[in-house]
């Protein structure tokens, strides 16, 4: 999988090849400036419960957050996507603090 800022999520084959162009069901996404679409994290039970994590850029120019959701991955997309995060006070502008996952050993 890659994340693309303006708020696509591409399926790739090992080979590199696309499968999927954008998969459906993300939230919307503020894409401008370093703001987007940011990271991509499977679920450590990923084979079992098919769940994704993703950090993106919320809102607008005068009001955007960094959020997470996670969501489980279908034949259609994402679907039952709940953000469970999302940074605050809101900010002004288009830069941004950046969404970096990733999983800590137990």
């Amino acid at each position: 999988m890659v994340t693309e800022r303006p708020g696509r999520l591409r399926l790739l084959s090992a080979e590199g090849d696309t499968l999927v162009e954008s998969l459906s069901g993300l939230p919307p996404v503020y894409a401008s400036g370093q703001s987007g679409l940011f990271e991509v994290l499977p679920s450590p039970q990923f084979e079992q419960n098919q769940q994704l994590f993703i950090s993106y850029a919320c809102g607008d120019w005068d009001a955007n957050h960094t959020c997470l959701a996670y969501g489980t991955l279908t034949d259609s997309g994402l679907e039952a996507v709940t953000e469970i995060f999302r940074v605050k006070p809101a900010k002004h502008g288009d830069a941004h603090y950046g969404g970096r996952l990733a999983w800590l050993p137990l």
